[in-house]
């Protein structure tokens, strides 16, 4: 009785998370919207980490979202390969195929990195085996050429909704297996691009940070 009580209490929380992201992302799109030149900026700087390593990346582009989710066309169709979590979405393409993704969005003078994808199924080239970095790399030259954002949010793996919940119904090793993967990929990204670690939500970088 006691597990099913939690296990009904834990759903609810997350259901609630759910319908408070859906209303964030409302209003967090219409803030991403008015910043077009800022977000074509950050793709720039994503882009050429990826094309000046891997000659294969056919191009890098965007789009905006007002619900995390599938991005669908006016049919409801889906149209992409990546569970999106934020309102902008970055998508790396590989000889004209979806490779990566990066979603983030703008709260005030701040880049908030949400999401570092994977497309499921898809094997990553060599050359970017180290891809949630690079990521991050164009993050940083993007703060360097903007003088209105000054600095980076990225989001801890525990604040996605399927490190607590993932779609896959995994065993209790492949579950621990699957989140030791979410922090290496967040977590130890964050570490290794000297990030410093913010309350229990998120790790914070600006310039201040960049050695002299």
């Amino acid at each position: 009785m006691l597990t099913a009580f939690a296990f009904k209490w834990r759903l609810t929380g997350l259901i609630a998370k759910l319908l408070w992201r859906n209303i964030e992302c409302g209003y967090l799109v219409r803030v991403a919207n008015r910043r077009g030149e800022h977000i074509q900026c950050l793709v720039n700087c994503v882009g050429y980490e990826f094309v000046s390593r891997e000659s294969r990346i056919t191009r890098v582009g965007y789009h905006t979202q007002s619900r995390p989710g599938y991005a669908v066309n006016v049919n409801g169709e889906r149209t992409s390969d990546i569970c999106w979590e934020a309102p902008v979405c970055i998508t790396v393409y590989c000889e004209d195929k979806p490779l990566l993704g990066f979603a983030v969005e703008f709260r005030g003078p701040v880049l908030c990195i949400r999401q570092l994808q994977g497309v499921p199924g898809v094997n990553i080239p060599e050359a970017l085996r180290k891809w949630p970095a690079l990521f991050v790399y164009g993050a940083k030259n993007f703060l360097y050429n903007t003088e209105e954002i000054s600095s980076m949010r990225l989001y801890t793996a525990d604040q996605r909704p399927s490190y607590e919940y993932p779609a896959t119904d995994f065993s209790e090793t492949e579950l621990q297996d699957y989140r030791r993967n979410l922090r290496r990929r967040y977590d130890g990204t964050a570490r290794q691009q000297g990030f410093k670690r913010k309350g229990h939500k998120f790790w914070w970088w600006d310039l201040s940070l960049v050695p002299k």
